[in-house]
C-alpha cells in the first residue's frame, strides 16, 4: 500500500500551516511506514526526515485551476498517479489534517474504492480515501461532474452516488468510521467505530481542534503536535513597548495590542509576556508594566524619532532596573508571529534583523550603501546588551538618527568594538512589507514574523497567503473595512 499526500498551488510553496504539518505527518507517518511507500506529490521541489516530493509540472496545477475551484485537485492527481504507474494495488490519499493513529487493518476492499462518510450524516467526506487503480474511471467522472454541476469534488461525488451515475455504488465500499474520524460529535463518532481507532480527521494549527483530538491522540502524536504548532516560548521573554504622553493607545494600536496578546497567547505563557507602558492597561490576564512618564523623549510630540528615542528609554530602564534577566525578544506592535520562533544560537548579545530585499530608494539615505541594513522591528537581547542600548541612545540622539539606522552605522563602523556582539539573524525573523515574495524565498521556512501595518489593507493584501489562518482571521475582525 501507498500513503499519498499532495499540495499543488500557484504558490510553488507550503502555506504557513501545511509548513509544519507537512513535516508533523511524515514524522507520525514514518512510525506506520517505510519512506518508499510515502509520496508526497507536489509543484516545487520538497525534501524532509529521507522523503522526497514527487514533482509535477504546472500544466497539473492548470487544469486544476481550469475547473475554477482548487478543490478539484484530488480526482486530477490521483488519475495522473495511476496513469503514470505511481501506485499500488491498494492506496491510501488523505489530506494533510488527518493522521494515522494506529495499523490501519484495512478489511477486503471489494470494490475499487473505500470512501468514508462523516459518521454524523451519510455524505461521503474526501479527506480519507481507499483506492486501487481500477478507481481510475471513477475519479474521472468526478472531474467531469464538477465542471457539469460547478460543485467542489465532495459535492460532485455525493451527486453521482445520490444519482447511482453508471452505477457508482456497486463500485465502492462504505468503510467504517475509523477510517476518518471527524471532531463533530466526537463521543458519538468513538462510539461507533471500529477500535483500534485508526484515524483522526482535525486542523492541528486550531488550539479548540488539537484540544479535542487529544482523547483520540496516542501520546507520542500529541506530543508532536503540540510541540509543532503550540509549544509555549520557553526561557525567553516577549517584549512590547508604548510609551505616550496621552496615556492611550492611538486607535490602530489598540487594535493591534488586542491581536498580539491573542497571537501570542498561542506560542507564550502568560508570565512570559511583558507588555510596557506608563499607563494602567489589561487585556486576557496580560497586565501592563507601567513605567515612569520621564522615560518619555522631551521631543515625543514634534520629532518622531522622539517616539523611537523613548522605545529605547525603556529597554534601558528594564534592563537597567533587572526586570529583563534573558533573552528577551523585543518587536514592533506590527511585527506578528506566525510559528514557533525555533531561535538558534544567539552567541552575540543581540539578534538584529535586516531588510534584506529592499528598494533603496525606499530607506532613508544615510550617504552610502551597507551590506547589514538593520531593521529593528524585530530584536533579540540579552541583558548584557544595556551598554550597547546606551551607545545606541547616544548616537540616536547625537546625530539625530532612528534607532535602526544608528545601529546600522555603529555595526558598519565596528563601533567600540560592536560587530562582534551583534548577530545577524535569518530574514524569517522579520519579513517587513516592501519585496514580500523575494524575502520569503531567501528566508528560512516556515516564517517566523511578518512586520507589516494591518490596518493598510493593501499591505494585509500582501501578506494574506503567509498568515496562519487564525492570525488572518482575528487580523480581520480588527481591521477589515
Amino acid at each position: 500500500m501507498k500513503n499519498i499526500f499532495f499540495y499543488i498551488y500557484p504558490e510553488h510553496e507550503f502555506a504557513p500551516e501545511y509548513v509544519l504539518m507537512s513535516e508533523a505527518q511524515i514524522d507520525n507517518s514514518l512510525d506506520y511506514w517505510r519512506p518508499e511507500d510515502i509520496i508526497v506529490v507536489t509543484n516545487f521541489p520538497w525534501e524532509y526526515h529521507g522523503v522526497k516530493a514527487t514533482v509535477v509540472g504546472d500544466e497539473l496545477n492548470a487544469k486544476v485551476q481550469s475547473h475554477g475551484t482548487s478543490a478539484s485537485n484530488k480526482p486530477i492527481t490521483i488519475q495522473y498517479l495511476i496513469k503514470h504507474g505511481l501506485v499500488d494495488e491498494i492506496n491510501w490519499f488523505h489530506d494533510w489534517d488527518i493522521f494515522q493513529l494506529a495499523s490501519l487493518d484495512l478489511p477486503a476492499l471489494d470494490g475499487d474504492i473505500g470512501f468514508v462518510d462523516y459518521g454524523y450524516k451519510p455524505r461521503i467526506n474526501l479527506g480519507s480515501i481507499f483506492f486501487k487503480p481500477s478507481a481510475l474511471d471513477v475519479f474521472g467522472w468526478i472531474e467531469s461532474a464538477i465542471d457539469k454541476y460547478k460543485v467542489n469534488e465532495e459535492e460532485a461525488t455525493n451527486v453521482l452516488i445520490k444519482k447511482n451515475f453508471n452505477n457508482i455504488s456497486s463500485r465502492f465500499r462504505r468503510l467504517n468510521t475509523t477510517y476518518n474520524i471527524e471532531m463533530r460529535d466526537l463521543d458519538r463518532a468513538i462510539a461507533r467505530a471500529d477500535k483500534p481507532l485508526r484515524i483522526a480527521h482535525f486542523p492541528p494549527y486550531e488550539p479548540k481542534y488539537l484540544h479535542k483530538a487529544k482523547k483520540i491522540t496516542p501520546p507520542k502524536l500529541t506530543k508532536l503536535l503540540g510541540e509543532r504548532f503550540f509549544e509555549k516560548q520557553k526561557g525567553m521573554k516577549n517584549l512590547l513597548v508604548y510609551i505616550s504622553p496621552d496615556k492611550t493607545y492611538l486607535p490602530e494600536y489598540a487594535k493591534m495590542i488586542e491581536v498580539q496578546i491573542d497571537n501570542s497567547l498561542l506560542f507564550w505563557n502568560k508570565e512570559d509576556i511583558i507588555l510596557f507602558t506608563n499607563f494602567p492597561w489589561e487585556y486576557h490576564g496580560i497586565k501592563a508594566l507601567v513605567g515612569p512618564d520621564n522615560l518619555i523623549n522631551e521631543s515625543y510630540a514634534t520629532n518622531e524619532r522622539g517616539i523611537i528615542n523613548s522605545k529605547i528609554n525603556a529597554i534601558i530602564y528594564l534592563l537597567e532596573n533587572k526586570i529583563i534577566e534573558q533573552l528577551t525578544w523585543f518587536h514592533d506592535f506590527d511585527s506578528f508571529q506566525l510559528a514557533p520562533l525555533d531561535l538558534p544560537p544567539i552567541v552575540g548579545d543581540i539578534g538584529v534583523t535586516c531588510y534584506g530585499i529592499y528598494p533603496e530608494s525606499k530607506l532613508i539615505p544615510l550617504g552610502r550603501k551597507f551590506d547589514v541594513r538593520v531593521n529593528f522591528g524585530s530584536v533579540f537581547l540579552k541583558p548584557k546588551s544595556l551598554d550597547i542600548f546606551k551607545l545606541l541612545l547616544e548616537k540616536m540622539e547625537r546625530d539625530n538618527l532612528y534607532e535602526e539606522d544608528a545601529m546600522t552605522i555603529m555595526y558598519d563602523e565596528d563601533y567600540e568594538n560592536i560587530r562582534p556582539r551583534i548577530q545577524v539573524m535569518n530574514k524569517t525573523y522579520n519579513i517587513g512589507k516592501r519585496c514580500v515574495r523575494s524575502n520569503i524565498q531567501i528566508a528560512d521556512k516556515p516564517i517566523r514574523v511578518a512586520h507589516f501595518p494591518p490596518y493598510m489593507s493593501n499591505v494585509l493584501y500582501k501578506f494574506r497567503r503567509i498568515l496562519p489562518e487564525r492570525l488572518a482571521g482575528l487580523l480581520d475582525e480588527k481591521f477589515k473595512e
